[in-house]
């Protein structure tokens, strides 16, 4: 073979790998910042009634992701992770607090630097215990609409990085939520 087509396979090559890499991040989970890959937490087809970001002059900021399921109503621990807090808020209504923390962190100032935090509101079901561990893919609660800033029934599943107070980010950066139409 002659070095113009050497050169030319060669690019071919180059560029059917590159767009075989493409096409399957499309379909690979995405990672946390703490190396672990997070599921989806619901189950089936679903909408996504507010994004991360949007602002509200009545309630400020959205710091989550709002889910309306079309069929099943089960909420599922994204990540193994402890259940650090269950209870009622009167906006956030029933909700459920979840640390995922790395296996080797070293605790930094009361929290672990790639530590990744979960949270649920307007849950009308809560399955968990503060202080239990839970594994991926444990149903832990039941969405429903509680709390007064709840607009109907829907999960608000938010994500924090570096503790329960830490960044909110948007949970479209650690879980594909792709159109809203999902099946898990």
């Amino acid at each position: 073979m002659n070095d113009k087509k050497e050169k030319i396979v060669k690019v071919g090559v180059i560029v059917a790998l590159l767009m075989a890499a493409m096409a399957s991040v499309s379909v690979m989970p995405i990672q946390a910042a703490n190396g672990q890959i997070m599921n989806k937490p619901v189950y089936g087809t679903f909408t996504v009634s507010q994004e991360f970001g949007v602002y509200n002059p009545t309630y400020g900021w959205h710091t989550g992701i709002d889910i309306v399921p079309k069929y099943y109503y089960w909420v599922f621990a994204p990540l193994d992770g402890k259940i650090e807090a269950t209870g009622y808020d009167w906006r956030a209504g029933d909700y459920i607090v979840i640390s995922h923390i790395p296996g080797d962190s070293n605790q930094y100032r009361g929290y672990y630097p790639s530590e990744v935090w979960t949270k649920y509101y307007h849950l009308d079901g809560i399955f968990v215990e503060q202080g239990e561990r839970v594994t991926r893919g444990q149903v832990i609660g039941h969405i429903g609409d509680t709390g007064t800033w709840c607009t109907g029934t829907h999960l608000h599943f938010e994500i924090r990085e570096n503790g329960r107070y830490g960044t909110a980010v948007n949970p479209r950066e650690y879980i594909r939520f792709g159109d809203g139409k999902d099946i898990w």
